[in-house]
């Protein structure tokens, strides 16, 4: 029997390794995060009428959900660092944007002390965040655009060499208690189309001396 839900259908935290058993359509969003055990997408809903949110999945080493056409996302779609837009897209006829999120907090995706990824020259239409990954010391091998919000708090970065050259929406990199320098070696200003914040050891014209910011400053 195809099953359809109306609302929402949420699929975290489970030991589960596949979808096998979902609802062919869901009307709202759908979220799978957080599942140590994951390992395939096969049996993922047909069709998404909303967002689709499929990141934290340490397992998940491939997007290919065993249909033959594309499964339908009618907003945005975000999944783990490790995979690249154009893979998604392969796989999904998504109306929105593609957003990517890294967050060691609630990812056991790596016992080494970093993440590893390496989408430099690649552009991201929606957000790429690196959350609180106490190994990550720079972003070598960041998009060289971003779309939405780029955010790296709460690591310990000593350099924002390879941060993204253009950020269409906020700049977040507070919480980096050993970035001593916002200097990211681009040889000119990074732009960022919304606003910035960093920590309070910065001053405005330390921002502004290496980044064109359209929105406010926040300090702190």
């Amino acid at each position: 029997m195809k099953y359809i839900v109306k609302g929402n259908f949420k699929i975290s935290q489970n030991e589960f390794k596949t979808l096998e058993g979902c609802p062919e359509r869901v009307g709202e969003n759908v979220l799978c995060n957080y599942n140590p055990f994951l390992v395939s997408l096969k049996g993922c809903p047909r069709v998404i009428g909303e967002n689709f949110y499929c990141f934290s999945n340490p397992l998940l080493k491939s997007l290919y959900h065993g249909y033959s056409e594309k499964v339908k996302v009618g907003g945005n779609f975000e999944c783990g660092i490790g995979f690249s837009e154009e893979e998604i897209r392969s796989y999904f006829d998504i109306d929105g944007v593609v957003s990517f999120r890294y967050w060691s907090s609630h990812d056991d995706s790596v016992t080494s002390p970093s993440i590893i990824f390496d989408y430099s020259g690649l552009s991201v239409s929606g957000n790429f965040n690196l959350y609180d990954n106490n190994g990550l010391m720079s972003l070598e091998g960041c998009p060289e655009r971003v779309g939405g919000d780029f955010s790296c708090v709460s690591n310990n970065l000593v350099s924002l060499k390879g941060c993204p050259r253009v950020v269409d929406g906020n700049f977040f990199c507070y919480g980096n208690e050993f970035l001593k320098s916002l200097d990211h070696g681009w040889g000119e200003k990074v732009k960022v189309g919304g606003k910035i914040h960093c920590d309070n050891t910065f001053s405005e014209e330390d921002v502004r001396k290496y980044f064109d910011v359209v929105g406010h400053i926040d300090l702190g």
